[in-house]
């Protein structure tokens, strides 16, 4: 699927609008962090996660694919599964991953960490700053997303835009 700049912006906009209207207090278990797949079920997200620890993003993302043969609603897959595309410098692929996983889940943590880290290895600060801003008002006492995030735009912002991004 070919991500367009008008499906692009209506994410963001849905997404910014979600979380304008939303009320402050958040139930707890209303947000998925996703990222930690290691408790569910699927076997092969099990197994995505641990090529991922052992920087293998490559078998990753073939586990990932095969999760969501069996379950294509899965949020927490199709994050994982734009991370290793991410990783394998596949900025369009991992894009469209994303988007998948916010249409499912608007408020998934992972998939808004990890579009945020996307807009800043293409360049796109403002949109990672929108992404922060997501998880702020997501997260209003922190979370482990919105700090690597954060981290992330703060090291962009000290490197003048030459962070190094490890595969």
């Amino acid at each position: 699927m070919i991500v367009t700049a008008t499906r692009a912006r209506a994410v963001i906009v849905a997404l910014a609008l979600f979380f304008l209207t939303v009320p402050l207090s958040i139930p707890a278990g209303a947000f998925s962090s996703g990222g930690n797949s290691a408790a569910s079920d699927d076997p092969d997200m099990r197994k995505g996660d641990a090529a991922v620890i052992e920087r293998r993003f490559d078998d990753a993302l073939v586990s990932y694919m095969r999760a969501l043969e069996r379950d294509p609603e899965n949020a927490d897959a199709w994050s994982q599964a734009g991370f290793a595309h991410r990783k394998l410098g596949n900025f369009e692929k991992s894009l469209d991953a994303y988007y998948q996983a916010l249409e499912i889940q608007p408020f998934h943590l992972g998939a808004n960490e990890y579009l945020g880290e996307l807009y800043l290895q293409t360049d796109q600060i403002e949109k990672a700053e929108e992404m922060a801003g997501i998880l702020r008002r997501a997260c209003p006492t922190g979370c482990e997303e919105l700090d690597a995030l954060d981290g992330a735009i703060e090291a962009y912002r000290k490197s003048g835009g030459e962070v190094k991004w490890n595969k």
